[in-house]
């Protein structure tokens, strides 16, 4: 897979969900690559924490710790599949892409400023 150095991540891929709300994200602005270097990073620390949690019956530590580090990395290849996704699109139908941009930045606004603004 070649990314384009351009490409950066459109954010908003939530990851750890509390009462059903996501706690975390991933944020916007990233370039592609640089993301996509740290899920490796990521999986490892999870696997060395996960085969330490084997060993270490008096806690579940090391347990969490590689639950939550394999969240962080399954969120940000998330967020890469979804961006290299939506640029496929884009580049196949650009009429239909500004509008889901266009509907896109309403629904953030509407988050943002309310309805009554737009």
């Amino acid at each position: 897979m070649i990314v384009q150095p351009e490409a950066k991540t459109i954010g908003y891929t939530p990851f750890h969900y509390c009462s059903d709300r996501p706690l975390f994200r991933i944020n916007g602005g990233v370039p592609l690559n640089e993301a996509l270097q740290q899920a490796p990073n990521l999986l490892h620390l999870a696997y060395r924490l996960a085969e330490d949690a084997t060993f270490e019956r008096k806690t579940d530590r090391h347990g969490w710790a590689a639950h939550y580090l394999m969240e962080m990395s399954k969120a940000v290849v998330d967020v890469v599949v979804k961006d290299m996704t939506a640029r496929a699109e884009e580049s196949k139908n650009p009429i239909a892409n500004n509008t889901s941009r266009l509907q896109s930045f309403r629904f953030v606004a509407r988050r943002k400023w309310g309805r009554s603004r737009l």
